[in-house]
């Protein structure tokens, strides 16, 4: 489709590059400058049942938006990965929140930078009028009388709504946005709005207050699958780091199990819940597993085989490549990890994971890896108990919602380094800011100093399931391999993922920092 701008806006439109929103079918529309696809249906949330009207809260639109798995009925697949349009500045690094209506600013009317998703889309891309045109002259003025908003009428008109375009039910009421990287939860001044029956764009509302969602996902949904040469040597990268043990790149369609395409044998992961979504995307198979906390895969403890990976002497890394769709509470990705009862409680057989978001020990927002060496809560020297286990460390960088990246961890014996998007970054530790003020991290760790933070200081090896020695100890037995979720308490779905997977490696010895950069470059994602 050709853009329709309107006389009034063409000083401001002929800055930007001739450009055209494709409709790829199956309803969904492709944006060739914003490089984003959004749905054809601009209330999806009404229209296809998933909420009574469509206006939601702040919170229930980010929830509801990075949740989102939409069927494509014309590629015949799942679509994730799904956010609120973006909001950046125009100019510098900085917002300029001064309201004009010339659309030099980040607030008011005729924003078409591309910065500002939503009303890049509504000016130039469906070429709707504006309250106010740029040089300041209302379109109610009578030299005017210019049809303005999304009904096209001399007047704001608050409710209803209109096919603008190739778009369909777009509502003449306020709209959700967001800046640009926002992690949901997010902070009040993350929110942003856009008013379709004026024109304008504003640094948000109060979160009590319900506007409607218009969701957009990054890339072209019509793009070709990866050329099949270059996953398998995407693949081949992977597989040639030596000590490989399983590793999993989640082509498999629901219903069936998920096997390893790489090392000494298969690890077939069996479905627990319901069955496990495949959805687009992922730089291994071209496809990637959707996890929506109520599901998840599970390796029996009598297939361990080579992951059952545990003793003083044990290494084990873990490399992940993950799509968060929310960031509440504690989570799991990965691994061998039986928290038994809960707090207190010596009866868990955990061994190694990959966590995220444990807030406890300063973790919050970031990967968290845990090793136990005991199986149960982490003991002092005078073996004496904390409440968990608190043996893991964490990076600097938060994790983000709604993007790829790759997550991982090694274990050499003695140290746990955690890494993101292949960056081992060094944190120091804060006992006060960390809660870690117990001897157990300052006391204990090399020549009697502290544990650090990352790298975290761990001798104690990992633990492994004996069954003539911790029978009535460890009345559950061998923990499973599990995926994207733990018994954590008792509840196996309590900290499940909400998100995808793409792939998932893990290796028995500690990696080098250059292997998992390696691993990590490997998987293309352009960050």
């Amino acid at each position: 489709m050709n853009r329709i701008i309107p006389s009034a806006l063409l000083a401001i439109a002929a800055c930007a590059a001739p450009a055209a929103v494709h409709d790829r079918g199956g309803g969904l529309l492709y944006d060739d400058v914003l490089k984003v696809t959004w749905l054809q249906d601009a209330n999806f949330a009404k229209t296809s049942g998933a909420h009574a009207t469509g206006r939601m809260t702040w919170a229930e639109a980010n929830a509801w938006a990075s949740r989102l798995v939409y069927q494509d009925p014309v590629r015949k697949r799942a679509i994730a990965g799904w956010r609120l349009p973006a909001v950046a500045p125009a100019h510098g690094e900085a917002f300029d929140h001064l309201f004009r209506t010339d659309g030099r600013s980040d607030e008011g009317y005729n924003i078409t930078s591309p910065n500002a998703e939503f009303s890049f889309m509504y000016y130039v891309n469906l070429g709707i009028t504006g309250w106010y045109l740029p040089d300041g002259s209302h379109s109610q003025d009578p030299k005017h009388r210019v049809p303005f908003g999304v009904m096209k009428k001399n007047t704001a008109i608050w409710e209803g709504e209109a096919d603008v375009g190739p778009v369909r039910h777009l509502q003449s009421n306020i709209y959700w946005c967001a800046r640009r990287g926002t992690r949901q939860p997010s902070p009040a001044d993350d929110a942003w709005i856009f008013v379709p029956c004026e024109g304008n764009q504003r640094d948000g509302l109060p979160h009590p207050n319900a506007a409607y969602v218009w969701p957009v996902v990054d890339g072209d949904v019509a793009a070709p699958d990866p050329d099949q040469a270059l996953l398998k040597a995407r693949c081949d990268a992977v597989a040639a780091v030596p000590n490989l043990v399983a590793f999993w790149t989640f082509g498999e369609e629901p219903g069936t199990p998920r096997a390893s395409v790489a090392g000494a044998a298969r690890y077939p992961l069996l479905e627990v819940g319901h069955p496990v979504a495949r959805v687009a995307g992922g730089p291994f198979s071209g496809h990637a597993a959707h996890f929506d906390g109520d599901c998840y895969l599970r390796l029996p403890a009598d297939q361990l085989g080579a992951l059952n990976i545990g003793g003083k002497q044990a290494q084990v890394s873990m490399f992940a490549v993950v799509r968060l769709a929310e960031l509440k509470g504690g989570r799991t990705i990965a691994g061998i990890w039986s928290e038994g009862r809960g707090a207190g409680d010596d009866t868990g057989t955990r061994q190694y994971s990959m966590l995220i978001n444990m807030p406890l020990y300063g973790g919050a927002e970031r990967l968290t890896p845990h090793i136990s060496g005991e199986g149960g809560v982490s003991r002092r020297a005078d073996r004496s108990g904390l409440p968990w286990c608190a043996d893991y460390p964490s990076p600097r960088s938060l994790l983000p919602v709604g993007r790829w990246v790759t997550l991982a961890f090694t274990y050499d014996g003695t140290w746990i380094r955690a890494y993101q998007d292949g960056v081992f970054e060094e944190r120091p530790m804060d006992p006060e800011g960390q809660n870690r003020k117990d001897p157990y991290f300052t006391k204990e760790g090399p020549d009697g100093g502290h544990r650090g933070m990352n790298p975290y200081y761990y001798n104690k090896g990992i633990f492994r399931y004996d069954p003539a020695l911790h029978a009535t100890s460890k009345p559950s037995g061998q923990c499973e391999f599990t995926v994207a979720a733990r018994n954590a308490g008792g509840n196996m779905l309590g900290e499940a993922l909400k998100g995808d997977i793409a792939a998932l490696a893990v290796f028995d010895r500690a990696l080098s920092a250059e292997e998992v950069a390696r691993l990590h470059a490997a998987c293309a994602l352009g960050r």
